[in-house]
């Protein structure tokens, strides 16, 4: 199986050298990083880069989240012969044995996958859980307000669910090739990534949340 990582940056090259670290430590055969028009000393910075699995597309302005996803998923789709594509942020990793795991997970009947992000002390990040069932009325909103465990999954359940973050998300190349659309560059950084899931799942895919898929943020 051929593995590529997807990061997209944006101005903090700090987090982003702690994370390239990381990622140049696991068996990915490529690792796209998009450069959403930094004025850090990013460009400089991934310019010294010598692994050559390293691949950095540079924009000339910030495209947000959404922006630099779709960039980066439009050049894997075309140029690259890979099998799954791990999605995450510049401020976020996979664990050591997060690919060794997804190696190991029964696929059958499912092209996209989403982990479980956990922060420095080990807990679980709310913004990065995804939806078992999304909130699609006035009334389900309230009750998700004072019920959110009938809308979000056990951190430690493997189960199905309707959306994904873009920090923990695995996808089957061929599946993110056919879904390119998806990906609304208008959403900027809010949202993109739960419409984007959503989408899926209107769509007939099966999304399973497997927490044994660990990043840490």
């Amino acid at each position: 199986m051929k593995y590529t990582a997807l990061i997209v940056t944006f101005n903090r090259l700090g987090k982003l050298k702690k994370t390239v670290e990381e990622t140049l430590k696991l068996e990915f055969t490529n690792i796209v990083i998009v450069n959403n028009g930094s004025t850090d000393g990013t460009q400089a910075w991934l310019s010294s880069i010598v692994d050559t699995r390293v691949i950095v597309l540079t924009l000339t302005e910030n495209t947000g989240g959404a922006g630099g996803f779709k960039t980066g998923s439009q050049y894997i789709c075309e140029q690259l012969a890979s099998d799954w594509v791990f999605f995450y942020d510049d401020d976020a990793y996979p664990y050591p044995d997060t690919l060794k795991s997804f190696s190991q997970l029964d696929k059958r009947g499912c092209r996209v996958f989403s982990g479980l992000v956990k922060d420095p002390q080990g807990k679980p990040c709310p913004m990065n859980m995804p939806f078992s069932r999304v909130p699609t009325s006035l009334g389900d909103t309230v009750r998700y307000l004072r019920y959110p465990g009938e809308f979000i999954p056990a951190a430690n359940r493997s189960m199905f669910v309707q959306t994904v973050s873009f920090v923990g998300m695995v996808i089957h190349r061929d599946l993110l090739a056919t879904s390119l659309d998806y990906i609304r560059e208008q959403l900027f950084i809010y949202f993109d990534d739960l419409y984007f899931g959503y989408q899926l799942s209107l769509a007939g895919e099966q999304i399973m949340y497997s927490p044994e898929l660990l990043f840490l943020s």
